[in-house]
């Protein structure tokens, strides 16, 4: 799926994270800005929330890994955004 979104517009990246030890993490491409870091929304729910602005038109993409928190920190899944911005 390609996003198309404009210099300076805000973009919300959300993830469901179960509670099994395991953590999404955001990889940002250079041309963007973190607005706000990941955080929970709620404080209970189990959601993983960014909040990002590019700053420069291209097309980008914005991977997404989630990780395991113990044994090394492998990767157990990535997800991929494709960003054209104008």
């Amino acid at each position: 799926m390609i996003n198309y979104v404009f210099v300076n517009d805000l973009i919300e990246i959300q993830l469901e994270e179960p509670p099994n030890n395991r953590k999404w993490e955001l990889d940002l491409p250079r041309g963007f800005q973190t607005i706000k870091g990941s955080y929970n929304p709620n404080g209970y729910t189990l959601i993983r929330k960014w909040v990002i602005q590019p700053l420069v038109p291209g097309e980008f993409t914005i991977y997404c890994y989630y990780r395991q928190l113990c044994c090394g920190n492998p990767i157990v899944e990535t997800r991929a955004y494709r960003i054209i911005v104008q």
